[in-house]
Formats: structure tokens, C-alpha cells, sequence
């Protein structure tokens, strides 16, 4: 899954985001499951946001992805290993703003006992 990349022409926020807790957004919450497991997929990292959304066409935009999420994955800072970013403000991609916040990973993420959170359109 895609989130974005970082744009280097706005201004940077002033603090860096919390790493409280990250959200990994999908459109499908069985696309990234493989045994267990958030995959990386294709691009070989899985991203994820500080930030929580209630909408997926808000995500879609601030993210910078190519469809609309219908939920997300609420995974603990505990389960994030090589973790790198924040790239923020999320580049413009898809068609879409960006302006979001992400960070990534290159290893797949536990997904035993994460909580699924739907979201509206």
C-alpha cells in the first residue's frame, strides 16, 4: 500500500508528530494480510500515520493515495521495528493534495490482535 511521498516545497510542522500509536490504511483489510502479517507489498515498505481519520476521502487526499480507504489497522509503537520518517507534508500523488503525515517501514508488522477500524466515505 502507498501512501505518499515527501514534499520538500511546504513548510515543515512545527513539532514532530507524535509516535504514540500509528495507523496503517487500506482499502481492503485483507489485502495486506499474508500469515499474520501486514505485508510491505510491491513497494517493499508498509506506511503508516500518526493521524486518525474519519473519513477515507479525507485520508485519500491528505495521504496522497490512489483510492479512497475504508478503515485502517491501530498498531502499537511496540510493533514498529525499523521504522523511518516522518515525511511530512505528504507529497501530491494520485490526483490527490497530500499534506498528511507518514512513516514506513520495511518489515512486515504483526497483525495478531490489531484492531480493524472502519471509516466512512
Amino acid at each position: 500500500m502507498s501512501i505518499g511521498h515527501c514534499l520538500s516545497s511546504r513548510a515543515r510542522l512545527r513539532s514532530e508528530p507524535s509516535l504514540s500509536g500509528q495507523a496503517s490504511y487500506t482499502v481492503d483489510p485483507t489485502l495486506p494480510l499474508r500469515d499474520g502479517l501486514i505485508d510491505v507489498g510491491a513497494s517493499g515498505k508498509v506506511f503508516l500515520t500518526p493521524t486518525i481519520y474519519s473519513s477515507g476521502t479525507q485520508a485519500q487526499a491528505e495521504l496522497a493515495l490512489p483510492s479512497k480507504p475504508v478503515g485502517y489497522f491501530e498498531i502499537p509503537r511496540d510493533r514498529l521495528a525499523n521504522l523511518f520518517g516522518p515525511n511530512w507534508p505528504v507529497d501530491p500523488n494520485y490526483g490527490q493534495p497530500g499534506g498528511g503525515i507518514e512513516y514506513w517501514t520495511t518489515l512486515e508488522i504483526l497483525a495478531t490482535g490489531l484492531q480493524w477500524v472502519p471509516i466512512g466515505p
